[in-house]
């Protein structure tokens, strides 16, 4: 499920070392235009990245590992939003409180993350095993993002997600709308 986060991962190559060129020199507004662009292309490929990974799974599961495997795709569709959540933090932290030399609140959002998922999994692995797992590991990747956009807020202000994310929600419902009925028409044929 993770695989495709290494295009947010390039992206972090090439933008991080603007935003500390940016820092720098104090150029805030160029920080938020950079951050706002960077997040334009991970809502861009990550929402349909994400909804396509959860789509295709009883399709690939099956194919590749076996009926036996059928199990598997109720992790993978627990799991899949994590894609646009790692894909995320790599905005907000690896390029833009790495770039502006702010990592404390990167330390802590990882702190706070592991305390959750070390409470979440021995809470609910006994009682749901691998979905308990699965859903404590995405409540602590969607936590980093909610620690490292109100520090990434707090820092620079408005970015307008919510403007940024709508148009690419959209679409990404229109694909998911667009390829729903594939595992149906395909079944396991690949």
């Amino acid at each position: 499920v993770k695989a495709p986060t290494v295009l947010a991962m390039a992206l972090t190559t090439v933008t991080m070392p603007r935003i500390a060129f940016c820092h720098a020199r104090g150029r805030k507004e160029d920080i938020r235009d950079l951050v706002r662009s960077s997040l334009e292309l991970v809502f861009l490929l990550f929402i349909p990245i994400s909804a396509g990974v959860a789509i295709v799974a009883p399709i690939f599961i099956p194919a590749y590992l076996g009926p036996a495997y059928m199990d598997s795709v109720r992790v993978v569709w627990i799991l899949a939003p994590i894609i646009l959540a790692i894909a995320m933090t790599n905005v907000s932290g690896s390029q833009f409180l790495t770039g502006c030399n702010e990592t404390g609140y990167l330390s802590l959002s990882y702190l706070v993350s592991a305390a959750f998922n070390i409470v979440g999994n021995f809470f609910l692995i006994p009682h749901l095993d691998e979905i308990g797992a699965s859903f404590t590991t995405l409540g602590a990747e969607w936590l980093v993002v909610l620690i490292q956009f109100s520090a990434m807020y707090r820092i620079l202000g408005r970015i307008g997600i919510r403007q940024i994310a709508f148009k690419k929600l959209i679409a990404g419902a229109v694909m998911s709308a667009a390829i729903l009925p594939l595992p149906k028409l395909l079944g396991s044929t690949l």
